[in-house]
């Protein structure tokens, strides 16, 4: 009986043992529909690559959207790659082609079409880990996205190592023409050393979080119409050797960088300008961008417009967007190109806070419109960069003022975005291009600005600030006042006009040496700060390039009185500084310093060793005015009637 109840019991147990343990059910893929899908399970993350993307090109870019006082901030990323699918291997490529070399296909009705010369310099396989029910291959980003540096990396002073243990991707956003992933990561936070309190400090350890999107891009089958360089076109190019263009050799040229061009006008981007960015700089924002569609008008591109939109989303999936945040106190620009083309494809500015305290310290004015005006000025050039023009940088003497005319916009908008309705092939589109731009030179009118007139402004308005009682940071107005006289130093030594030199040496001759005692008298900080400029000018003006161009020019004139020659230099700087050497003339503190100043300068250059054999006419010269000096100070130092300065004169001829 006890037995039969025992088996009763373990019967059910045993039978129960015998069954195999029910397996856990694989969770289900969630799919985000997109041009290139996504797909999520288990913590992983899908990127699907359709065969109608097998063979085309990607755009991969990457952005710090938020995080260490950084927004919006563009990280280096893999750029333009051509997606290769080998089946047989079970691997996707990402190929970065070689497009130093190329030829135009010339079977090819599509006068864009190039072909590399079929080297690949480098490029990225992963494995294929399943294809999708359409026959789209998968590979799995979740590591390259979360703690991988393959596709995006990104160096800043205060980001530290990367936490991978709190790495993972959040939101993932499907475009209209690939997808956005939106990813958390977590980095150390490397305080700059000067914010370290004390030595002996031990911080614990910790992360901070950082938020970072990755945008991947299908770009269009059709290439954009090139436009090939012209002389001085100011453009950003790209360099190619091409075999197509001469049957004997290969052709070295270069192409511009612009945004792509349609029938009728480019399809310039939308700004989106950051939700973070300050509300009363918007103005500028959309001042610098009214001003470059006035100019496009100008130049006759009339339907060319660009927008500015303030989005409340981050900007990482916008072409064009600019951000305001902590970072560096400058204003940063960051374009990204195709590198066979040069479309632009992506465009990045980015304002660091405290870039404008130094522009409003060289500002006539500091208030709030003045920043306005210099945030637009500075954004015009950004933006002018960032359609592709050389780089512009404003003048830090004139922070208002645009670095080109508006006859130099005119003509380079001209040049990279004026369309012929003809679409003809590259080197038809460039002879095209060369007769508009000669056309347009020949019904232009000469531009007739003063490149002095506006350093006599400035300079007048540095002394109205340097005269005025306890003027604050007088020693920045001081070096504003001397950079002034070094340009125009700089313009009497320059290939210029007669009369443009002769107006600069006036004007330098007046500033330097009438108005220096007013200016510096009682303090001594400005005193040698407009010293040290005042022994920079000397080195350009007693140089043997400036001496020998002015004294080939009085040699060659005919009516040395209208020409700016040698003679006419030393008579303005004996009569200037030196007071003519009358021994009964009065002489300042600062007048002295400048003229030892002088002769030490003048001693240098003649104690240098020979230089360009081309400019011996300057050396002989100043050797030829040193015999006169000399013997001026000699008679000075003799003189009784002025017995305090007889010991300086004598060391100003002392040559050691």
């Amino acid at each position: 009986m006890k037995y039969w109840f025992l088996t009763s019991c373990l019967l059910p147990l045993m039978l129960c043992a015998r069954q195999p343990a029910e397996q856990p059910r694989p969770t289900p893929m969630q799919k985000t529909n997109a041009p290139l899908p996504v797909y999520t399970t288990d913590g992983n993350v899908y990127l699907e690559f359709p065969r109608s993307a097998w063979g085309r090109e990607l755009l991969i870019t990457a952005q710090i959207d938020e995080g260490f006082d950084l927004i919006g901030r563009p990280a280096q990323s893999l750029g333009v790659v051509r997606l290769r699918v080998d089946e047989a291997r079970q691997e996707v490529r990402l190929e970065q082609p070689f497009y130093a070399e190329r030829l135009t296909d010339p079977d090819s009705d599509n006068r864009d079409v190039f072909l590399a010369s079929g080297i690949q310099s480098n490029g990225q396989s992963y494995p294929i880990e399943r294809m999708s029910p359409e026959g789209g291959a998968l590979i799995n980003v979740t590591d390259i996205l979360t703690c991988g540096s393959d596709w995006f990396d990104y160096s800043y002073q205060t980001i530290g190592g990367l936490d991978t243990e709190h790495a993972a991707i959040g939101e993932i956003t499907p475009l209209t023409d690939g997808v956005c992933f939106h990813i958390s990561r977590r980095h150390g936070y490397s305080p700059r050393r000067e914010s370290v309190s004390s030595a002996i400090m031990v911080l614990p350890e910790g992360s901070m979080p950082l938020q970072v999107s990755c945008t991947v891009r299908l770009l269009p089958d059709d290439d954009m119409p090139i436009r090939l360089a012209v002389p001085e076109c100011g453009y950003r190019t790209i360099s190619f050797a091409d075999y197509s263009q001469d049957p004997y050799r290969k052709v070295t040229d270069e192409l511009l960088v612009r945004w792509r061009p349609d029938t009728r006008s480019p399809q310039l981007p939308t700004w989106h300008v950051d939700k973070y960015f300050p509300a009363q700089y918007l103005p500028a924002v959309h001042g610098a961008v009214q001003a470059w569609n006035e100019r496009f008008r100008r130049a006759g591109i009339d339907h060319a417009a660009m927008k500015v939109e303030v989005s409340d989303a981050p900007t990482s999936s916008a072409r064009a967007a600019i951000a305001y945040d902590l970072g560096t106190a400058a204003v940063e620009r960051t374009l990204v190109c195709h590198p066979r083309t040069g479309e632009i494809l992506s465009a990045r500015i980015n304002v660091g806070h405290g870039f404008l305290a130094e522009r409003l310290d060289n500002a006539e004015r500091n208030d709030e419109q003045t920043a306005v005006s210099l945030l637009q000025n500075e954004l015009f050039c950004a933006i002018g960069e960032m359609l592709g023009l050389n780089p512009m940088t404003v003048d830090p003497l004139f922070p208002e003022t645009p670095p080109l005319s508006e006859e130099a916009i005119d003509r380079a908008l001209t040049i990279g975005y004026y369309a012929f309705p003809d679409s003809p092939k590259p080197c038809d589109d460039r002879e095209l291009l060369r007769r508009r731009l000669a056309d347009r030179d020949n019904h232009r009118q000469p531009a007739k600005a003063d490149p002095v007139k506006p350093y006599a402004k400035k300079l007048a308005r540095l002394k109205k600030q340097l005269r005025r009682p306890n003027v604050e940071s007088s020693g920045k107005v001081m070096r504003l006042y001397g950079e002034c006289l070094k340009r125009l130093a700089a313009i009497v030594g320059g290939d210029n006009p007669d009369n443009v030199r002769q107006e600069a040496l006036n004007l330098l001759a007046d500033e330097l040496f009438a108005e220096s005692h007013r200016l510096t008298s009682g303090n001594e900080e400005n005193r040698a700060l407009l010293l040290s400029a005042a022994t920079e000018i000397f080195t350009t003006l007693l140089s043997d390039e400036t001496v020998t161009r002015l004294q080939r020019a009085e040699w060659r004139t005919d009516s040395p009185n209208n020409v700016l020659t040698a003679t006419r230099l030393f008579s303005t700087v004996y009569t200037a500084l030196f007071n003519d050497f009358e021994p009964t003339a009065h002489y300042t503190y600062e007048q002295l310093d400048m003229m030892l100043a002088l002769v030490n300068v003048w001693k240098d250059a003649l104690n240098k060793e020979e230089g360009n054999s081309d400019f011996t006419a300057g050396r002989t010269r100043l050797a030829k005015e040193w015999d006169y000096v000399d013997k001026r100070l000699a008679t000075l130092a003799s003189d009784p009637g002025n017995p305090s300065l007889q010991g300086l004169f004598a060391w100003m001829r002392y040559k050691h």
